[in-house]
């Protein structure tokens, strides 16, 4: 099944995702939380930022190659990651697109992050945790539209 020819929005809880189309998957080194208000559902993940490849894991099968506006909701706060970057990957562990936001700033609203262009398949939105060691990456939702 494939969600990927609509609007949908891959959520923290997968209680709220299509786990056949679409869901996200963490470490044990991540954490769930509702502690700062404006989280999309029902919480967001976090994890403490290091130099290490731990993402968030954003992944939804697409019936076929399509574009699409990619964005990020995340709860913003002092003690936010300033360059976090969240990667689009494809099945075949290609990069189709990269931006690094500032997590201090513009919390609680949809953030574009690009127009990617994904293969048909198993395809990925990671949230890196590679950063300066003292802050954190929150990993709330990610919204695909088709261009």
């Amino acid at each position: 099944m494939s969600a990927t020819q609509k609007q949908f929005v891959i959520d923290s809880n997968n209680a709220s995702n299509d786990a056949s189309a679409y869901g996200i998957e963490v470490s044990s080194d991540w954490w769930s939380s509702s502690s700062t208000p404006g989280y999309w559902n029902t919480g967001y993940w976090a994890a403490a930022t290091a130099e290490t490849s731990d993402p968030a894991v954003f992944w939804f099968e697409s019936d076929a190659a399509r574009c699409y506006t990619v964005e990020a909701w995340w709860t913003a706060g002092s003690n936010r990651a300033t360059n976090i970057t969240f990667m689009g990957w494809d099945e075949g562990d290609s990069e189709v697109g990269r931006a690094t936001v500032d997590q201090t700033r513009n919390g609680s609203a949809w953030n574009k992050l690009g127009n990617w262009t994904f293969p048909a398949g198993r395809n990925q939105v990671l949230l890196s945790r590679w950063a300066t060691a003292g802050r954190y990456a929150i990993a709330d939702a990610v919204r695909l539209t088709p261009c």
